[in-house]
């Protein structure tokens, strides 16, 4: 027997019901509650579920993957070479499209591994392929405890043997309390709803009776009734008239009578809205084409020269454009359009602002926008806009005249912020007022950093600095006179000052009659700067490495 049949045949082996915590536990079968069959043909016949579930998909794990090693790992190269080459024979990316479809509508999804010791053979299984699951419970007096999945017992379709649980890979999201299942976004559709003695039927239920009514709707009322009044028509003339009403047509039919009568058809109620039921089904056509990106419906018959798109932030998400003074969005449009776009900003009293651009046809184009207060002038904003509340954006795209077409809108965001911080403090604003100061420094690369920079700004600057006015004819300076920006030390000990006093200005007079030199000094007092030593040092190690040898 080949390797590979020797392991079909331990997957397919049955198993004891010895345990591992226990010797003696309760193995108990489970059916999913909603079956797993009745989700995946739910998929695969409604446009919109359909439509739901491939965009997750694609939005989990449409961009693919990438692996990482540790670097310090000594044979971090061949790892990194074996953990690629097995992704690419076993074609995972693939696998993983295929799964995140099926995980996303059932809430489970299984791999058989034919070869248990060895990955690279993999198949996936159906996933209505698993009848029931075979869970175990620890059991000891009062306690019962789920424990693991013992097996997976296959449907007579396809061969109703059971599966070693170590021969499968069970995906699943959403476990519901101790269920061996996972639940996915559509069984909520099929699950009908019981609350006291009301019962509401599963949402799939509704909507299909509602689409299944809607064509004899339109049949009904595209050939109404026509109720016949025959006067003194004898019974077998009835009788005639009512086999031939039941044998008419869909369009309806009209019947004549040679005797005295009276027609009045069954006109249409005026407040029937047929175009409600047009769009749904348009609606559902193009959604059962499936796009990835937010798609506009420009449905034919309608007067307006434009289709719109609307993007609304949740309550409470509004968009502060004075800290992000960027809006970004991609755009591809149909060449119906042409070409002219108005972008509108709504803030949270349904104020306006409205900015006008061009965009090309059948590709993509970026476009990014300088938004707030600052940037104003490029748009056309309405009185009492509020920048710092941006609710809504909406994207129009314009016809010449009347015409029908999509657009699509992706990437939209606003960005552009810098990294800032403001610190203050109150009681040096007590004692000395409001004073402000900006700094803007390029190497902050987060908030973090520049809230330590203005930390140590406000701890430099919130108390006045010590001012000195030091005159002398006595000050020897030597070959290096002091100018403006040198830091001096003072010691005056009978006025309690001891420490490092920055230059401000260096005046010097010499009296020609004394023949003495009078230096006066304007000195402020300053607490010294981490950047001041970086500076410092830097100058220093920048004159070392001028002078240094280079080794031979």
């Amino acid at each position: 027997m080949s390797r590979t049949l020797r392991r079909l045949a331990e997957a397919f082996s049955l198993k004891t019901k010895s345990g591992y915590a226990v010797p003696q536990k309760a193995l108990v079968y489970e059916t999913p509650r909603i079956p797993l069959a009745d989700v995946i043909s739910l998929y695969e016949r409604d446009p919109t579920c359909k439509a739901s579930v491939d965009l997750l998909a694609a939005s989990a794990v449409g961009a693919g993957f990438y692996t990482t090693v540790n670097e310090s790992y000594e044979k971090a190269g061949e790892a990194k070479r074996v953990v690629d080459d097995f992704n690419e024979n076993v074609n995972l990316d693939a696998l993983l499209c295929d799964m995140a479809r099926g995980l996303i509508a059932c809430g489970n999804d299984f791999w058989l591994k034919l070869t248990p010791e060895n990955l690279r053979e993999l198949q996936r299984l159906p996933v209505d392929a698993v009848e029931r699951v075979q869970q175990s419970f620890i059991e000891e007096k009062t306690l019962k405890i789920p424990y693991k999945i013992e097996s997976y017992k296959l449907r007579q379709a396809y061969g109703g043997q059971s599966l070693d649980a170590e021969a499968v890979v069970h995906w699943r999201i959403n476990c519901c309390d101790f269920s061996g299942y996972g639940t996915g976004v559509l069984q909520v559709l099929l699950h009908s709803l019981v609350f006291q003695s009301d019962k509401r039927p599963a949402f799939a239920w509704m909507k299909a009776k509602i689409e299944r009514i809607m064509p004899r709707i339109f049949e009904k009322y595209a050939g109404p009734d026509v109720s016949a009044l025959l006067d003194r028509a004898d019974e077998n003339t009835i009788k005639l008239f009512e086999q031939a009403i039941k044998n008419r047509g869909e369009e309806g039919a009209w019947l004549f009578y040679s005797g005295k009568g009276d027609i009045r058809p069954v006109t249409l109620d005026p407040r029937a809205r047929f175009e409600y039921y047009v769009d749904h089904l348009i609606n559902q056509f193009y959604l059962g084409c499936e796009t990835p990106l937010p798609r506009l419906f420009s449905t034919p018959g309608f007067t307006e020269a434009s289709a719109k798109a609307a993007f609304t932030l949740d309550a409470g998400k509004e968009a502060d454009t004075e800290l992000y003074p960027v809006l970004n969005l991609w755009l591809s449009r149909e060449s119906s359009f042409n070409g002219n776009v108005t972008l509108t900003l709504f803030d949270a009293a349904n104020r306006t602002a409205g900015h006008a651009f061009t965009v090309g046809h059948e590709k993509w184009f970026q476009t990014q926008v300088r938004v707030g207060a600052a940037d104003a002038d490029v748009w056309q904003v309405e009185s009492g806009f509020d920048w710092t509340q941006v609710k809504k954006v909406q994207v129009v795209c314009w016809f010449d005249g009347v015409g029908t077409g999509s657009f699509w809108v992706d990437g939209l965001f606003f960005g552009g912020r810098r990294y800032s911080k403001v610190q203050e403090d109150v009681g040096s604003q007590s004692s000395y007022g409001l004073r402000e100061l900006a700094e803007v420094d390029e190497e902050l690369w987060s908030d973090g950093e520049c809230e330590s920079h203005a930390k140590a700004l406000l701890a430099s600057l919130k108390d006045p600095a010590e001012q000195l006015t030091l005159r002398s004819t006595v000050v020897d300076y030597g070959t290096a006179p002091l100018l403006a920006g040198d830091t001096v030390h003072v010691a005056l000990p009978n006025e309690g000052v001891n420490g490092d006093f920055r230059v401000l200005s260096a005046e010097y007079h010499v009296d020609a009659r004394t023949q003495t030199l009078e230096t006066m000094l304007e000195l402020g007092r300053e607490k010294p700067l981490l950047a001041d030593y970086m500076f410092r040092l830097k100058s220093k190690t920048d004159s070392l490495s001028r002078y240094k040898l280079a080794r031979a």
